[in-house]
């Protein structure tokens, strides 16, 4: 009976944790050195935000920040989670920019250049990441949610387990 009563529990306290506040993933390193970040924002009325930082470095040109933002709708049933999010509706943005010693060398009686290039960059990452995500949704569907506490969520996303953390 003591069996019964804690695995009812177990199930009822899945159902009972809320989805609501911001999750994180911890920072990943790609093959090529770039780390990328991603980050839902769920909110109380089915609506939520999608977020993806990246960083990379190019010791020729510098080191830039990158992120994206997508909103979307959700759906909770049980331990089914279904996320639909219009890549069309994201933004992409340059976040930082540092550029190389080399390059800055370049801008130095050009501060012109230095502005049409970045403004440049700005347009070729937001239409790339749209075009990237409409290529290939992240995080489209139905995810199942296989933990989920107060500070911890795991999502399992075509067999790929996703883990991430609330921020307070």
């Amino acid at each position: 009976m003591l069996f019964f009563a804690l695995l009812l529990m177990a199930a009822v306290g899945v159902q009972a944790q809320s989805l609501t506040g911001t999750w994180k993933t911890a920072p990943e390193t790609d093959e090529d050195g770039d780390t990328s970040t991603w980050i839902f924002a769920f909110k109380q009325n089915s609506q939520f935000t999608l977020g993806m930082t990246m960083s990379t470095s190019d010791p020729e040109v510098g080191t830039f920040e990158f992120s994206l933002t997508m909103p979307g709708t959700y759906k909770r049933d049980g331990n089914t989670l279904t996320l639909n999010v219009d890549p069309k509706k994201s933004e992409g943005k340059i976040s930082k920019m540092e550029f190389s010693s080399e390059m800055e060398e370049l801008f130095k009686d050009n501060p012109e250049l230095k502005k049409t290039i970045m403004d440049m960059m700005q347009k070729q990452v937001d239409q790339e990441l749209k075009k990237s995500f409409q290529e290939e949704l992240p995080f489209d569907g139905d995810l199942t949610i296989q933990k989920l506490t107060s500070t911890t969520l795991e999502l399992t996303d075509d067999d790929d387990v996703i883990k991430f953390t609330r921020v307070p």
